[in-house]
Order: structure tokens, then C-alpha cells, then sequence
């Protein structure tokens, strides 16, 4: 992208949370779900001729908090805080990275009559 490129790069956005909780209601505003999140890292960048969008989570848990089904719906493996990670840091639970790049302005010419 255009930051790791030496690029221009019009806008940058970075965001880095220890953790994130949200709740899930129902029109009744009674719970159904609660999602957390450890250790959120994002970023946006904005360049000249692409735009990219990271996400990284490293524990990820969703818990059904109704009377009917199983209590967790979703759940990582915590990572060790005495664990050996890679030079890259800790390992992520979940990782999104999208890139789009913008198309080239056309070149053609044309003449108006």
C-alpha cells in the first residue's frame, strides 16, 4: 500500500484497544448477545492510489446470553502472556486485511464537435 511504498498518503488512521464489549439487544432492549474482543488493532490509510484497511483481534468471544442454546457461541483460545511469539508480536485470533486500489485515470482524448 501506499505507506509501506514510500507513497503519497493522505490519510492515516491507527487505533489500538486493550479491549472492546458490545451488546447485542432485542427490540424489548433485553440482551441476546455479548461480544468481546482483546486486544483490537486497526488501521486506515488513504493514499494517493489505494486505500487499506487492517484488523487485528487477538482473543474474540461471543456469549449467548438468553435462557436457549449454549452459553458460548464463539470463543478463541486466550493467548499466554508467558508464551513465545513471533518478531510480529502476538498471534491474532482474527486478521482482515483489504486492499482496493483506485483505477488509473482514463488517458483517452476525444474532440467535441
Amino acid at each position: 500500500d501506499a505507506a509501506q511504498q514510500g507513497g503519497i498518503v493522505r490519510l492515516a488512521v491507527r487505533v489500538n484497544f486493550a479491549g472492546v464489549g458490545v451488546s447485542v439487544l432485542d427490540g424489548g432492549m433485553d440482551e441476546l448477545l455479548y461480544i468481546c474482543a482483546v486486544g483490537v488493532k486497526g488501521a486506515y490509510v488513504l493514499g494517493g492510489d489505494d486505500e487499506s484497511l487492517e484488523l487485528r483481534v487477538q482473543h474474540l468471544q461471543i456469549d449467548n446470553t438468553t435462557d436457549m442454546g449454549s452459553p458460548i457461541v464463539l470463543a478463541t483460545e486466550h493467548p499466554s502472556p508467558n508464551s513465545n511469539s513471533s518478531s510480529c508480536g502476538p498471534s491474532s485470533s482474527l486478521h482482515l486485511s483489504l486492499l482496493r486500489r483506485f483505477a488509473a485515470p482514463s488517458t483517452a482524448t476525444g474532440r467535441v464537435l
